[in-house]
């Protein structure tokens, strides 16, 4: 063991000191000990020494068995990334400098040296993508293929391929449907009920603004429990800066909404809730302060659907972003959501603003289907009461 030590510690020096056959030989005699060949860096210290040495096949032999050995070794990747850079296959370099610049995002331990070489291995992984993303644009130019002709899902397909958008599944914290589609923003022309309730819209901003006059409290969106552990970073925890005012919550309508609300509440009768005995309809006026932001985060549930009735909208407001897409409000034009897909909103306007939220179920779901999630999501419940 002794011997190979000190040969290993002379392969180094003479690659160190510009000896690169001279090491290549060294790291060679090294690896026909049975021990040594189990060894990535030593497969890699070969690697290095006969790309010196002018030998980009034994180098290329040589990393991918310290590959093998150690799929997710970065010096390695990186090695590898930079001879098919070299030798002028820069699609299969990308793949490598992607997986180096993961395993670099994952480990807070990173070698100085590599450490060193993120920012060229991004800068030639993105380069290859760019050139990617021109070929790509001028293939769909030339075929005629745009989103008037091929509809927005191939366009969001492709942009998605390309690297302008990202995907984001749907995630819901507490329950998860397999098999219903995947859509963020639906088409509200699909659900009879929206233009009558739009219809409504100043009727429902009467009543509000005459509350608010009235001075009403909002209690914060977000408060925690002594119950529940707070494990979200979320800035808006016990804060009315997000503010809400129910009008049903848990399931209950509250008195307060008939008091001050009893137009609103009769054109709310009227729409198919998603209704979970303690649980839901939960329906309530959202206040979004000045430069207020609602940070990233994901509903409970893929079975139901979030409607917002925007009433109070300040010029440049901001949007809800779902998924790869973001909405500016419109006073009176609803806007309905998968909020089991990540999503977040921002105000970044001088003054506040209000949105009528209430929940439906996803109209994929069968009757049959409603009550067997709705009596499930009940006996959770009354497991954890």
């Amino acid at each position: 063991m002794q011997a190979i030590q000190e040969q290993l510690n002379q392969a180094s020096l003479a690659l160190r000191n510009g000896q690169a056959a001279q090491a290549k030989q060294l790291f060679q005699a090294v690896l026909k000990t049975p021990q040594a060949q189990s060894n990535a860096g030593i497969w890699l210290g070969l690697a290095f020494a006969c790309g010196n040495a002018q030998d980009p096949q034994g180098a290329l032999e040589a990393v991918n068995t310290a590959l093998q050995i150690q799929p997710q070794n970065p010096q390695a990747l990186l090695f590898k990334a930079d001879h098919l850079w070299h030798q002028g296959d820069k699609d299969a370099a990308a793949e490598f400098y992607q997986g180096f610049l993961f395993q670099a995002q994952q480990s807070d331990k990173l070698a100085p040296d590599l450490q060193a070489q993120v920012a060229r291995a991004q800068a030639n992984h993105d380069s290859v993508a760019a050139e990617q993303l021109n070929y790509l644009q001028a293939q769909m130019d030339e075929l005629g293929l745009d989103a008037e002709k091929t509809g927005v899902r191939f366009q969001e397909a492709l942009d998605i391929s390309m690297g302008k958008k990202q995907f984001y599944p749907q995630q819901p914290s507490k329950f998860f449907f397999p098999q219903l589609p995947h859509i963020q923003f639906f088409d509200t022309d699909q659900f009879d009920w929206v233009t009558e309730l739009e219809a409504q819209t100043p009727i429902i901003i009467q009543e509000l603004k005459a509350a608010l006059e009235k001075g009403v409290s909002f209690e914060p969106y977000l408060q925690s429990s002594e119950d529940v552990p707070t494990l979200s970073g979320s800035t808006n925890w016990d804060n009315d800066d997000w503010g809400a005012f129910y009008l049903w919550k848990s399931g209950e309508r509250q008195s307060s909404a008939e008091n001050h609300f009893p137009n609103t509440v009769a054109a709310l009768e009227k729409i198919p809730f998603a209704k979970i005995p303690g649980s839901s309809p939960n329906v309530l006026f959202s206040r979004l302060r000045p430069n207020t932001k609602i940070e990233p985060h994901h509903g409970f549930l893929n079975t139901r659907l979030i409607c917002h009735l925007p009433l109070i909208i300040p010029e440049n407001c901001g949007a809800l972003r779902c998924g790869n897409e973001a909405r500016s409000w419109q006073e009176g034009k609803i806007m309905i959501f998968d909020d089991s897909i990540e999503h977040e909103a921002w105000n970044n306007s001088d003054s506040e603003r209000v949105v009528l939220i209430f929940e439906i179920w996803r109209p994929e779901l069968t009757e049959a289907e409603r009550s067997a999630i709705s009596k499930l999501l009940l006996s959770i419940k009354d497991y954890s009461a």
